[in-house]
């Protein structure tokens, strides 16, 4: 049996760390998946059945327009954003596609 978990952090993102050392994406990046992997060898050393699906994402309140003046000196692409686990919450609703179809291929 296989189970999803998925963390969704909606925030600003203009306060605080404005590049993608962020500890808070950070965790969404890097953390996460060793959290899942951590997880995953315990329930194999325990000869558990179940199987453990974790990832992590920042709902940016603040505009993709605003993010890219500012974070990495102004240098940073919605591509940045989206490899670093950042979805913008826009009024069409496309970030919660970026989120759906990470449940299809993960």
């Amino acid at each position: 049996m296989s189970k999803l978990f998925y963390f969704l952090d909606p925030k600003g993102i203009l306060l605080g760390e404005t590049n993608f050392n962020n500890p808070k994406v950070l965790w969404c990046k890097t953390d996460t998946p060793e959290l899942e992997k951590a997880i995953q060898a315990n329930l194999k050393k325990n000869n558990s059945q179940f199987t453990v699906s974790i990832t992590a994402y920042i709902l940016s309140i603040t505009t993709i327009d605003k993010a890219m003046k500012v974070w990495s000196d102004g240098k940073a692409t919605r591509q940045d954003f989206t490899n670093n686990h950042i979805v913008f919450i826009e009024e069409n609703k496309n970030y919660l596609a970026q989120i759906f179809n990470n449940i299809v291929t993960s």
